[in-house]
C-alpha cells in the first residue's frame, strides 16, 4: 500500500509538463494535480477454516498451502460441517461449490448461492449418507466459485467408523 502511495505521489508531483497539463492530458490548476481514479490493489491472502459446528477442525491459506485432514467419527454428535472462506474478490452473491473427491474423481458435490465470505454448511445427514456408501474413506475437499474456477484444495475429510 505504501508503494502505491509513493508511486501516486511521484506521478502527481513529477509528471507535469511545461504546458500545464498533467500525465492524463488534463489541465491542472495552479500547479496542483489530483488523481481522481486509483485502481484498488488487494493484498489479502485467501484463507479458510473448516468447522464441526463451532469447533475449528483446521485452518490454512493459499500461501501456506497446508492441507490438513479433518477426521469425523461415526459417533460424533454434530449438526453440520461449515467451510468459512475469506477472499477480497468481492461481496456479490455468487454460485459456490464444494466437491468431495475420491481418487481424483468427484464423489459428492454441494452447491450454495451466497457471498464468498458467508459460511458454507454441509449437513451431517449428507455426510452420514456418504459414509454408508464409502465407509473409512478420505476425501479431498475442493472449493470453487467464479473467481476460483479451477478450485482450491482446502484439505481432506476422513470418515472413520469409530
Amino acid at each position: 500500500m505504501v508503494r502505491i502511495l509513493i508511486f501516486i505521489s511521484f506521478l502527481v508531483f513529477s509528471c507535469k509538463r511545461k504546458d500545464n497539463h498533467n500525465i492524463d492530458g488534463l489541465k491542472s490548476t495552479k500547479g496542483i494535480t489530483a488523481l481522481s481514479i486509483v485502481k484498488k490493489a488487494t493484498d489479502t491472502i485467501t484463507n479458510w477454516q473448516l468447522y464441526k459446528d463451532s469447533e475449528l477442525l483446521f485452518k490454512s491459506n493459499i500461501i501456506e498451502s497446508n492441507r490438513y485432514t479433518a477426521k469425523i467419527k461415526k459417533s460424533d454428535a454434530y449438526k453440520s460441517l461449515t467451510l468459512k472462506l475469506f477472499s477480497d474478490c468481492n461481496n456479490d452473491i455468487i454460485n459456490r461449490e464444494i466437491v468431495l473427491a475420491l481418487n481424483d474423481k468427484r464423489f459428492a458435490t454441494f452447491r450454495n448461492e451466497n457471498t464468498v465470505r458467508s459460511p458454507f454448511p454441509i449437513e451431517k445427514h449428507i455426510i452420514d449418507r456418504i459414509r454408508m456408501v464409502k465407509p473409512k474413506e478420505t476425501f479431498e475437499i475442493i472449493y470453487s466459485d467464479p473467481y476460483f474456477k479451477n478450485g482450491i484444495s482446502i484439505g481432506f475429510l476422513e470418515l472413520t467408523e469409530e
